[in-house]
């Protein structure tokens, strides 16, 4: 027997107990080495791709976040004003903040799930050190149990890399680096400090050590958050006596022709259908482009894309522009936006003005949800719950609550029996999954199983709106329903091959850009009430401003003084002899900068590299007769349309480069964002 060995027989044999203290000292030390390696490698890659940093995106925050709520408890949600911070890495100081934070949170998480583990790590050790039958300790189980232990406690983000690797995102690269470290660290480690006394001191070395870290890490943090740019400085204005409450939900992809209070032969919309029937209906409500990105920024800004900027996927708005969640927040409401569609990020500028943006819970889940997830029960009751803390707080403020739903958009995969409610004789083989790049589905397929195709997109939309009205059904037992503005519309519609194209931001038709818009809010909405003038989806902010009796302040929408085109409230519209309340409302549209249009209530005029293309939209609603080159009408919406976009650029916001991370990019790519 070597001296080393002996001394180790020395110091274990006579009390087998210093072996469950052995594991016990590893367990904490693997576990916060494991911690800090994956706080710092998580860091050190949002500020090289130059992603912002948020907590919730910390692989185990997030993970935690997620287990509490499947106990019932609502981790970051608890704690909005911390989960919605958002840390500019390019400034060092921002940088040292966030890694302060990442640090704590990661230690915390770890040795909390050490001091439970602390029993069975202290039994293992009893059983296993000594472990050679001549009462000699072996060399190997501490090495192997230290990588062991390292390795348990990166499961998270391992997990992250097998259930995304599939995917093609980059997470898989972090984690492998990481796990890869904490080994290579146990490994050489224990090379060195083969002796478990070793280990023992070195252990509660560290243990103090970490501590302090722990400490430190809060109290870097915490000054982080106090001067970090996101923080208010003032409080919040108190709110008006008598202000309504707000709920604005956007449905992503929903045409209007599927709508069945909009003539759809189909019942594909109850919730919608009664909401129309308690409030208005607008019957041509227009949005600027057919793609989510621009068009929802136009939704809260009422800023044309031409104005907002942000006409492709690496722009975010500018500092300069105000949304509707910053005017509501400044007269004293109680904000909240749920999203679940990967384009809504806070880092385009849509968090702006809440005091709760949740774009993690759903929106951030998988690649593979965002496609052929169900997002919409997970979403409402993500509402729900927040209302419930409103409530029980005493509804001090009035709320404005922004709901953007998923479901709609492609892949067409609702849940039964909504896969099989519109299209039950269907006994074809047709495909939706991976909707955009299946070969499948093209526009010289079977009409049959174009059909079906059809109907599992109306499922989505009975699916969607099943789950809207348990929500509205959520505010009438509350209580406040007739006391709540609510808006029901959609960012754009998708295309099934009626100009050649599937999906949507290939071009300018109505089946993509005419949306559904409905407003119900009985103190001032007529019931039953149908606009048919034509109206824009950056109206929308206005009239809900004009519904809850506020003025919009003098730097929210277009420039002073109004163009006779910009954003109009749209409350005159509502009045019984609401024959001409004003001019016609003329809509442009924008596709990338290259594609543009001009839409009034009888003609449409679309412009391309090529040339023009001219419809009558009364004698041809679906667009099918091109008229370029036969009608004067051509050459006065022409010179219109090229006036404005003149215009539009002069007075274009200096909308700001975002940097994309890979897995965002592999996550737009796989949607047909990014090619």
């Amino acid at each position: 027997m070597q001296a080393g060995e002996r001394e180790l027989v020395s110091v274990i044999q006579p009390r087998r107990v210093k072996g469950g203290g052995l594991s016990v000292a590893i367990l904490f030390l693997a576990s916060g080495a494991v911690a800090v390696l994956a706080a710092v490698s998580q860091v050190a890659w949002f500020a090289v791709t130059g992603e912002p940093g948020r907590l919730h995106k910390l692989t185990y925050l997030l993970w935690t976040a997620r287990l509490s709520k499947r106990a019932g408890f609502d981790l970051l949600g608890s704690l909005p004003a911390i989960a919605d911070l958002r840390f500019d890495l390019v400034s060092p100081a921002s940088l040292v903040g966030f890694l302060a934070l990442a640090l704590a949170t990661s230690l915390l998480w770890a040795w909390g799930l050490a001091a439970l583990l602390t029993p069975a790590a202290w039994a293992v050790g009893r059983i296993c050190l000594p472990a050679s039958g001549n009462g000699s300790p072996s060399r190997f189980w501490p090495r192997a149990y230290a990588i062991a232990v390292s390795v348990g406690f990166a499961v998270p983000a391992i997990l992250g890399a097998v259930w995304t690797g599939a995917w093609g995102e980059p997470r898989d690269v972090r984690v492998g680096v990481t796990i890869a470290a904490v080994c290579g660290l146990w490994c050489l480690f224990l090379g060195l400090f083969g002796q478990p006394e070793r280990i023992r001191r070195f252990a509660g070395i560290c243990a103090v050590s970490g501590a302090g870290c722990v400490v430190l890490a809060f109290a870097v943090g915490t000054a982080a958050m106090m001067i970090g740019p996101d923080v208010r400085r003032h409080a919040q204005p108190p709110a008006s006596p008598g202000l309504p409450n707000v709920l604005l939900i956007s449905i992503d992809s929903l045409r209007r022709d599927h709508v069945h209070c909009y003539g759809y032969p189909r019942q594909t919309s109850p919730t919608i259908d009664k909401a129309a029937r308690e409030g208005v209906r607008f019957e041509t409500a227009v949005s600027p482009t057919s793609w989510t990105l621009p068009a929802h920024l136009t939704l809260l800004t009422s800023l044309p894309p031409e104005q907002h900027g942000v006409i492709e996927i690496d722009k975010r708005l500018g500092d300069d522009t105000t949304s509707l969640a910053q005017v509501l927040w400044r007269v004293g409401y109680a904000t909240a936006g749920f999203v679940s569609g990967p384009l809504m990020h806070a880092e385009y500028g849509f968090a702006r003005g809440f005091d709760h943006y949740d774009d993690y819970t759903v929106a951030r889940s998988s690649h593979w949800a965002s496609h052929q997830g169900v997002t919409s029960p997970r979403l409402v009751q993500l509402v729900r719950d927040w209302l419930e803390a409103w409530h029980a707080q005493g509804r001090s403020r009035p709320f404005f609550v922004f709901l953007h739903m998923w479901d709609v958009h492609y892949d067409y995969t609702p849940p039964p029996p909504y896969d099989t409610m519109f299209d039950p004789d269907y006994r074809g083989t047709i495909s939706v999954e991976n909707y955009r790049r299946n070969t499948q589905i093209h526009k010289h397929m079977d009409p049959r199983d174009l059909e079906h195709v059809i109907a599992l997109y109306d499922g989505e939309i009975r699916f969607t709106d099943l789950h809207i009205g348990r929500l509205l059904d959520f505010l009438t037992g509350l209580g406040v329903l007739d006391d709540t503005i609510t808006v029901i519309t959609a960012d754009h519609g998708d295309e099934f091959f009626e100009h050649g194209n599937k999906g949507h931001r290939r071009a300018l038709y109505d089946e993509t850009i005419v949306v559904p818009l409905v407003i119900r809010f009985p103190k001032k909405v007529p019931a039953g009430k149908v606009v048919r003038r034509q109206v824009r989806l950056a109206d929308v902010a206005p009239t809900v401003l004009a519904l809850a009796g506020l003025d919009p302040p003098a730097d929210y929408g277009t420039a002073k003084p109004k163009g006779p085109h910009a954003e109009r409230d749209l409350t005159p519209f509502l009045g019984a002899d609401a024959a001409d309340p004003f001019p016609e409302l003329v809509a442009f549209g924008d596709l990338h900068g290259t594609l543009a249009s001009i839409r009034t209530d009888a003609f449409k005029l679309i412009a391309n590299d090529t040339g023009f293309e001219l419809y009558d939209l009364a004698a041809d609603p679906g667009e099918r007769r091109d008229l370029a080159g036969r009608s004067a009408v051509e050459k006065t919406l022409a010179h219109a349309l090229a006036q404005w976009r003149q215009e539009a650029r002069q007075e274009m916001r200096q909308a700001q480069r975002t940097e994309l991370s890979w897995s965002q990019k592999e996550r737009l790519r796989s949607l047909g964002y990014l090619e």
